[in-house]
């Protein structure tokens, strides 16, 4: 079964913060003067019966591919020549040898480690097993065999002509995901028989490497078997575990990944030994040797790295020597700093984690409010055009085919602190059936950055990293990163397929290529599952930044028409000049005949904290207050227009009519009546119906009124405030 899953947020619980980003990453390495001493060295330097390593795996530190094997073997593994057991393994050895349950696996035949070495292993006092196979291909299957349940998520398949994205995938290769080998050109029949085994369900095929590693034929061959595939693959080796190392830190179960190991990949042993020791939230990634440029894959992957783990400790271990591992190499990845010819770019190594949080300005949170003051939902959103214009998913900003009464549009926010000021965001145009709306901040508003939009095409494999406000991120923001992965037709419309890592709240947020320009808006995630298994695989939907385009240039979508409302509505805000919340009622039916600047002024009654009332005008263009509402009431220069004008409300038409004395204080155009008069007015007003009717007479003896036609609603808008006020 594949469904489709809207990603905005529903409110289910408050925000927690999160921990600031700062990172603390140190360096380390282990090596040894041999391939043999190196393994022993990553096993942990000497056997341990309390941890249970005194079960062992056993391969050729003389040939590489039977070790292939070993990463299904969830055990350390140590190297040995053909013909006999190294000095530095025997003492590895020595002190496991009287456990009941001392076992080595050997992996291989006779050719690759001899019954030589295997008696030895005995008169130690091990229990010794072989898996053998007539080749590499029937060793992998055999081992993978072993501890494999009936149902497998997924299964790895990796060429057996070359260790490196064997290597690579190793951390993540389980009991549940094993990995088997096959031949570049057509599904090995080895391969074959484990895919098709009557004993076994298996879910999915992760293919390791590109075309020219597993070539597309073998795709085809393994979908033909009825088993759905994935290709995970970059440009080289490099960027191929580097892909595969995300796809640890991007896992909320392996939140945050504090432990990155980085092995050769021109030397396999170091990463043969070093995934089978690792789990899948230890990811492991490949470097060339110490005297070749550093591949941008580790840089960028730091960079990511750094932001998604924040300020948790963490180390980045080199596996092998200085001269297999270089210090450089080690550099890019806990720092993010990039290498030339000529060595680290940049004064600063800590400036390349700056380049998301030079983006991070433009995204903002979205919150969307019915008429009762009620929050429904939040998702996120990013600057485009003047930037006072915001693109979202039309799924953000309304509810059952209408447009949220309230759209507060946050911005201010980073991956350490949360958004601490917001616009009312108005709706311009929309495309329901794109999932876009483009909504416009007043002239007040800050004038955000706005994203730079991609015009090129996406290439497979291609890096795609989205940022957003998810509901399980906490109250800052939070970058995931992963890879495109072609198209699909969803409802009559294309999407972009990725396995970058999207959830509820991400609706509407930018993803960007690595060139930091937009290439898509997150909008649904399909999940798949079958039978009683729940959830076995999930896949990223966006929607191409052409419609973004499209949309902001009036080529796509419709304009929205600005609602009336004769029944009156009651709206959310804050003051600009801090977060002090407040209510508000407006209509653009009300009928009033006082002096207006302007056509765009309407009258409001605004409702504060503590029962403090202020009536003014409100500024449609500008989304802000302009009063006084009273025309001509202050005077910097006339010290008699400023005071109390008596004005007197009635509530329900025809019903009692009440006077108070408004105060009009100072020039601050806070017109406010409080204490026991506002307390008394907010009490007639959420215990009454029907119409709100001004009547005052101005200081210039003129008389004004200002009849707003309903205040349904003001009961449940005023617990809402109160609400916000406690909080």
């Amino acid at each position: 079964m594949l469904c489709s899953v809207l990603i905005g947020s529903v409110l289910v619980a408050g925000p927690q913060t999160a921990a600031a980003q700062t990172a603390g990453v140190t360096t380390d390495r282990v090596s040894g003067s041999s391939v043999y001493e190196l393994a022993v060295n990553v096993a942990g330097g000497s056997c341990d019966t309390k941890i249970g390593s005194h079960s062992v795996a056993l391969a050729s530190g003389e040939n590489w591919p039977d070790a292939l094997a070993g990463t299904a073997l969830d055990r350390p593994l140590l190297l040995t020549t053909q013909a006999f057991l190294p000095a530095v393994t025997r003492e590895y050895l020595a002190p496991c040898a009287s456990h009941p349950s001392a076992k080595v696996i050997i992996l291989g035949g006779t050719a690759a480690v001899s019954e030589d070495v295997a008696e030895s292993l005995r008169t130690l006092g091990f229990r010794v097993d072989r898996i053998s196979g007539v080749d590499r291909y029937d060793t992998a299957r055999k081992a993978a065999r072993i501890f494999a349940p009936d149902t497998l998520d997924t299964v790895y398949v990796a060429s057996g002509v070359n260790f490196a994205d064997a290597v690579a995938v190793a951390p993540s290769v389980t009991k549940s995901t094993p990995l088997i080998l096959t031949t570049p050109k057509s599904l090995h029949a080895e391969a074959r028989r484990f895919l098709t085994a009557a004993d076994r369900s298996i879910n999915s095929v992760t293919i390791l490497g590109g075309t020219a590693a597993i070539s597309a034929d073998v795709e085809a061959e393994i979908e033909a078997l009825g088993i759905s595939t994935r290709r995970i693959a970059g440009p080289d080796r490099y960027e191929t575990a580097a892909l595969l190392a995300r796809e640890s830190f991007a896992a909320a179960s392996c939140h945050p990944v504090v432990d990155v190991a980085v092995a050769s990949g021109t030397v396999p042993f170091g990463g043969l030994v070093a995934g089978a020791v690792r789990g899948p939230c230890q990811p492991l990634l490949l470097a060339p040797s110490a005297d070749e440029a550093v591949p941008e894959a580790l840089s960028a992957f730091g960079q990511d790295w750094l932001l998604a783990i924040g300020s948790s400790a963490a180390t980045v271990t080199a596996i092998g020597s200085p001269t297999e591992i270089g210090e450089d190499a080690l550099t890019a990845v806990a720092t993010g700093a990039s290498f030339s010819s000529e060595g680290l770019t940049g004064a600063d190594p800590a400036a390349a984690t700056q380049n998301w949080e030079q983006v991070a300005p433009s995204v903002v949170h979205l919150e969307c409010f019915n008429s009762s003051g009620n929050r429904l939902k939040t998702g996120s959103g990013f600057s485009v055009g003047n930037g006072r214009q915001i693109v979202t998913n039309y799924h953000v900003v309304f509810e059952g085919g209408q447009p949220c009464t309230l759209v507060r549009v946050w911005v201010g926010g980073s991956f350490d602190e949360a958004p601490q000021r917001y616009f009312i965001g108005h709706l311009e145009r929309y495309a329901s059936s794109r999932d876009l709306a483009l909504l416009s901040l007043s002239d007040s508003a800050d004038r955000l950055p706005p994203v730079q939009i991609a015009s090129g095409p996406l290439r497979a494999g291609e890096s795609i990293t989205a940022l957003g406000f998810p509901g399980v991120g906490g109250d800052t923001m939070t970058l995931t990163t992963g890879r495109y992965s072609g198209t699909v037709d969803h409802d009559g419309e294309t999407w972009l397929k990725t396995d970058t890592a999207i959830a509820p709240g991400n609706s509407g947020g930018p993803a960007f290529n690595a060139e930091r320009e937009l290439v898509g808006v997150p909008t649904l995630l399909r999940v798949a599952s079958r039978g009683g298994l729940g959830v076995i695989g999930s896949l990223g939907l966006l929607i191409p930044a052409a419609d973004v385009t499209a949309l902001i240039e009036g080529r796509l979508g419709e304009r929205a028409s600005t609602p009336t409302n004769d029944e009156g509505r009651w709206e959310q805000g804050s003051t600009s000049r801090s977060a002090e919340p407040y209510i508000l009622l407006r209509t653009t039916s009300s009928r009033h005949d006082i002096p207006s600047p302007g056509d765009h002024l309407e009258p409001v009654v605004v409702l504060f904290c503590d029962d403090d009332v202020q009536i003014d005008f409100w500024d449609s263009e500008r989304d802000t207050f302009r009063g006084p509402f009273i025309s001509g009431q202050t005077s910097r220069s006339d010290s008699q227009r400023f005071g109390r004008v008596p004005v007197a409300y009635r509530i329900g038409g025809e019903g009692e009519s009440f006077t108070r004395e408004l105060w009009w204080p100072t020039l601050s155009n806070r017109s406010i009546v409080s204490g026991d008069e506002g307390a008394s007015f907010v009490d007639a007003l959420v215990d009454g119906s029907g119409e709100l009717t001004f009547e005052y007479t101005n200081t210039d003896g003129k008389s004004y009124s200002i009849d707003f036609p309903s205040i349904d609603g003001a009961a449940a808008a005023h617990r809402s405030l109160l609400q916000r006020c406690r909080a």
